[in-house]
């Protein structure tokens, strides 16, 4: 009975912790000056790590113009926002897109920034505590011809 007991706790306790839901279709994030940015939530292993929620980022220059996007991404986890106040550079991002080109982020690897945010650790190990992503900016996007 103790062991059934365990179990169950452990299943209820990696569901509480896998609130987010990973989604199999991209939702419009928005449109900015001809680039649509899409993104979805999805359970990854990374560089064959340990299993993620990451919020992966499609890209779709509509314009006949190699461009290059900037931005911030500003990360809220537990309805606080971690990096808002920030002045360090290790939150800016960039992506050059070629005219027309789409780039889909895979999560196969989290080396290029651009393509992903992580969201959390679909199980927690002792010793890691319950956060989980619960909002995400593009912060001072801009657009550059180039």
């Amino acid at each position: 009975m103790k062991t059934l007991s365990t179990i169950l706790f452990l299943f209820i306790v990696q569901l509480s912790f896998s609130q987010v839901k990973p989604n199999k279709t991209w939702t419009d994030y928005t449109t900015f000056e001809g680039v649509k940015i899409e993104y979805k939530y999805a359970v990854c292993t990374p560089d064959e790590r340990r299993e993620q929620i990451l919020v992966l980022f499609r890209y779709t220059n509509t314009t006949q113009d190699k461009v290059e996007l900037t931005w911030k991404s500003e990360t809220w986890r537990n309805n606080n926002c971690m990096n808002c106040n920030s002045s360090s550079t290790e939150h800016n991002r960039f992506i050059v897109l070629n005219p027309n080109e789409i780039v889909e982020a895979t999560g196969s690897t989290k080396k290029i920034k651009s393509n992903y945010i992580f969201a959390n650790f679909k199980v927690l190990v002792p010793g890691m505590t319950k956060q989980q992503l619960t909002d995400f900016k593009f912060q001072n996007l801009s657009k550059k011809t180039l």
